[in-house]
């Protein structure tokens, strides 16, 4: 089959969307990956500048003539639409919108003859920011979803909704069997904008200050100031690569994994990617998660008191730790690559 997929990232080869594109390459079809970085166009820089000019107001008197963003969206349809055309695809997957406009898709429906298009939904369509996706799911034979509590909303656009889950690759993530010096290790985004970053902080500092342990992640000095249990720690304000997680897992004895609050029944994929490091995790509960993982007595928590509890004992009974990373890791490697989902979509058609 020929599989045209939108929005990849071809400049990084762990991100999500790259790593769906070569798992159907695995299993032997054609892929073409659209990414809007290939069409280079200058309305977006225009955009950037007439925000910070002081003409700005003026512009949304007329708002129509200067609506770059939306030239831009128009101008990333018709570079769409064109690979498409050339490309002549079997399926047409499209992860979330990106820039992508209606027209554009419905261009596409209506007039290329696609056999199908699918949209598999990663981020809440609650989100104002959403409007070009529910513009865009009235045109989609099969809407996948990652969480199946966003379903009530999607299913007015679109009856034909599947709860699919995000995986994982063991390409980005693998045990490395190196000494584990860390007792807990976590990183995430701790954002002063977002309430999860309040979230991360707060249930992060009421772990037992007598461990060793490094926290990762843009905002977290920030918090130090407000929850004191941090500054136990040692905490890391800055990103780091892909490599740099799978490492820092290899050396820890224990990780967690605490959502953003727009998940309401679905999981972090990041599940998924500290378990085939062998590292294990403390999971902040969601009611899809035990069914991800049948027959395992997976160490969840739904308070801080919870959360505290659970770190105490696995950190002091390491036969219990082994045991959970490696039933996790087997039942990851079995059922939750990204592989496994692939499968699932070529089953649906």
């Amino acid at each position: 089959m020929k599989i045209h997929i939108s929005n990849c990232n071809k400049k990084a080869p762990c991100h999500f969307i790259n790593l769906i594109a070569d798992a159907f390459e695995k299993k032997g079809h054609r892929v073409f990956r659209f990414d809007n970085i290939d069409y280079p166009s200058f309305y977006l820089a225009i955009d950037r500048i007439i925000k910070r000019s002081p003409f700005f107001l003026l512009t949304k008197r007329w708002s129509e003539t200067f609506n770059f963003k939306q030239k831009y969206k128009e101008f990333i349809g018709k570079q769409w639409i064109k690979t498409i055309k050339d490309f002549n695809p079997d399926l047409v997957l499209v992860i979330n919108t990106g820039w992508l406009s209606q027209k554009a898709v419905r261009v596409a429906k209506e007039n290329l003859r696609i056999p199908k298009i699918i949209c598999w939904v990663v981020d809440d369509p609650r989100q104002s920011a959403a409007e070009d996706l529910v513009n865009f799911l009235p045109y989609c034979d099969i809407v996948l979803i990652v969480d199946s509590g966003w379903i009530p909303l999607v299913s007015f656009f679109n009856k034909n909704i599947i709860y699919l889950p995000l995986a994982s690759s063991d390409i980005c993530y693998q045990p490395l069997n190196q000494l584990r010096d860390l007792d807990f290790f976590f990183v995430g985004s701790f954002s002063i904008n977002d309430s999860a970053g309040f979230l991360r902080a707060y249930i992060l500092s009421n772990i037992p200050s007598k461990y060793k342990i490094e926290i990762y992640g843009p905002g977290i000095n920030y918090f130090r100031n407000i929850y004191s249990g941090l500054k136990n720690f040692n905490c890391y304000d800055k990103n780091i690569s892909e490599s740099d997680v799978n490492k820092h897992w290899n050396r820890s004895k224990l990780t967690a994994v605490i959502y953003h609050p727009q998940v309401i029944n679905g999981i972090s994929p990041r599940v998924f990617d500290a378990a085939l490091t062998k590292t294990p995790q403390i999971i902040q509960y969601t009611s899809t998660i035990q069914e991800l993982f049948p027959g395992i007595k997976l160490p969840i928590f739904e308070s801080v008191s919870e959360f505290s509890e659970k770190v105490e004992y696995y950190l002091t009974h390491p036969k219990e730790r082994e045991e959970l990373a490696e039933a996790m890791f087997e039942m990851v490697k079995n059922r939750h690559l990204f592989i496994h989902r692939v499968e699932k979509i070529i089953e649906l058609l």
